[in-house]
């Protein structure tokens, strides 16, 4: 180093300092860029995010029209009967029986539509998280009963032959909530009616 001319170690330090600046000036710009590439990579993905809520409210929106629409043209279907039924009910000519068969397959028809209405106000209840299921003891015999009788009712209304056969099975109780069991078999048996020609 003594042997280094003044001059030679003034010029070294100088270059050795603007080399460490320079260094200091790219870490600072090199952070400066990986900051704006993180808020950049962030905005993207809460653009995205944002993006998918959108679609899955459009989409909810979509489905729940789509619901709206069904349960509408399902809930013409028992009032039309309802209707049907009461107006062959109040012919004069008709013998008791007759009319007490009207009046029956009419209130079939109510409790249908009314089952139809609960499901309306049970899918609110399902979107709003306010669902709550309520498992009571009962009895498969008497479960089937009551999903029975008004589906043979609309069976019959549609000259279709409905068959119910328990002889295999033992009558047995099961934890259930009991109307919401009811309404999915009779979801699906009423369908089961309405597509059979």
């Amino acid at each position: 180093i003594l042997r280094i001319p003044p001059v030679m170690l003034v010029l070294i330090v100088g270059f050795l300092l603007a080399l460490v600046l320079l260094l200091i000036w790219a870490l600072i710009m090199l952070r400066r860029r990986q900051r704006e590439r993180t808020a950049i990579l962030a905005a993207q993905a809460e653009t995205e995010r944002q993006k998918m809520q959108v679609e899955a409210i459009q989409k909810n929106a979509e489905e729940r029209n789509q619901f709206f629409a069904n349960i509408s043209h399902d809930m013409r279907t028992p009032l039309n009967a309802i209707t049907g039924f009461i107006r062959l009910a109040r012919k004069e000519n008709i013998e008791p029986q007759e009319r007490r068969d009207y009046l029956e397959k009419a209130e079939a028809s109510s409790k249908l539509l009314l089952d139809l209405i609960n499901d309306t106000l049970t899918v609110s209840k399902l979107s709003s998280g306010r669902l709550e299921l309520k498992p009571v003891p009962c009895h498969t015999s008497a479960l089937i009963g009551a999903i029975a009788y008004p589906i043979r009712a609309a069976a019959e209304a549609k000259r279709i032959t409905f068959t119910v056969d328990t002889t295999s099975m033992q009558d047995c109780v099961i934890l259930a909530d009991q109307l919401n069991l009811e309404k999915i078999f009779l979801n699906l048996l009423t369908n089961a009616v309405k597509f059979t020609p």
